[in-house]
């Protein structure tokens, strides 16, 4: 199993060939290049089980209204309710925060597949998994 999850998060600021920007977790561009030696070895692809994540990463963003992906971060976002995790919130959380403070979800269109997100204040929450249809 691959595990398509915490490819990047709030860790970039320590990794110099990055730059200190809201990332979604996973990204199709580090998959593809993460996956080339299989193509390359032959293998089948109906062997290669992805694992994805259930949960979102999130960043303080340092201008609140910056708050997307490319925005520079300063640090982990605040902890879940249930997940007390500096920077992690679970599913259940995250859907409980768009309820609660009536917040829209928006996309970033990359196939496949498309990568909710979700800025609010001085946050930026990325969740790696298929939206609703």
């Amino acid at each position: 199993m691959l595990h398509l999850k915490d490819l990047h998060g709030f860790w970039d600021k320590d990794v110099k060939t990055l730059e200190q920007v809201v990332r979604g977790q996973s990204d199709i561009r580090d998959i593809a290049n993460d996956t080339l030696p299989l193509w390359f070895d032959e293998l089948d692809p109906s062997k290669i089980n992805f694992g994805i994540a259930l949960y979102g990463r999130g960043y303080t963003v340092t201008d609140p209204s910056c708050n997307a992906l490319g925005c520079p971060f300063k640090g982990p976002s605040k902890p879940g309710i249930c997940s007390h995790t500096d920077g992690a919130m679970g599913l259940s959380e995250i859907e409980d925060l768009i309820k609660n403070k009536d917040l829209t979800p928006r996309y970033v269109s990359i196939v496949p597949p498309q990568y909710p997100w979700m800025g609010c204040s001085d946050s930026a929450v990325t969740l790696d998994i298929y939206p609703r249809r």
